[in-house]
């Protein structure tokens, strides 16, 4: 459980939350990308509560990169549409050749 949390991130600046494992690193991440919703205060972006903000409008303003990569159970491109599930095929294709792995690229493509 989070307590006692405030912080400002000027406009247009970019942050980076670091500490130790259990610190919080992650539910604040998923607090401000509204995974689950606070049950006690408030997240205000622009002087606007997230409760407020059209969900999908707000995942598309906001960029985590995890310290851990995870594969969930299910196909590469299950995975790959985690993010986006009502994503085209062409739009998948274009988020695997972002992809580090270009594997994942190769295989989609059915190139490997």
């Amino acid at each position: 459980m989070l307590k006692d949390i405030h912080f400002t991130i000027p406009h247009g600046k970019s942050i980076a939350l670091v500490g130790p494992s259990g610190g919080g690193k992650t539910t604040i991440c998923s607090l401000i990308a509204r995974f689950y919703d606070v049950t006690k205060g408030k997240i205000v972006i622009g002087q606007q509560n997230i409760k407020d903000v059209q969900l999908k409008s707000l995942r598309q303003a906001i960029g985590i990169v995890q310290q851990d990569v995870y594969l969930f159970a299910g196909t590469i491109r299950e995975n790959i549409l985690y993010g986006n599930p009502k994503a085209t095929e062409e739009e998948m294709i274009e988020a695997a050749k972002k992809s580090k792995y270009s594997f994942i690229y190769l295989f989609l493509t059915k190139r490997l």
